[in-house]
């Protein structure tokens, strides 16, 4: 990947309220973006088909669901790399099981704090870094 910035999106895939209301997406969202990163914030809803077309044409280096499932995660994953972005990071947002992630994934339990999940992306998200703020 040749790009400076790591560039991230976060959905609710299962979100109840409006799309852009789960809280945990959007504080996620605000700590990606405080931490220097670019992110695509699709809100609630989103097929696993269009959650995948968002990846490629946002050249996604990761994606965030916030309350998905491992099977949900694995399968945009997989439509994503058939459509060439097979490079992708996955994480899960407000699950503590890590049972049935795709290889590489990351499961952050309910309360997990914004700051940890950005840092596993600088460390392990499988993208570029994204610059220090001082």
């Amino acid at each position: 990947m040749d790009v400076e910035r790591l560039r991230v999106v976060v959905a609710e895939p299962d979100a109840g309220a409006p799309a852009g209301e789960a809280p945990e997406g959007v504080a996620l969202a605000r700590a990606l973006r405080d931490a220097g990163a670019e992110v695509v914030h699709t809100g609630g809803g989103g097929s696993p088909a269009q959650l995948a077309a968002t990846l490629v044409q946002e050249d996604a280096d990761a994606l965030g669901l916030a309350g998905g499932s491992a099977d949900l995660l694995g399968e945009v994953l997989a439509r994503a790399a058939e459509q060439g972005a097979d490079d992708v990071a996955g994480f899960l947002l407000g699950s503590a099981a890590d049972d049935g992630l795709p290889d590489g994934a990351r499961a952050f339990g309910p309360g997990t704090p914004p700051d940890e999940v950005v840092a596993w992306l600088r460390t392990a998200g499988g993208g570029p870094q994204p610059p220090v703020r001082e």
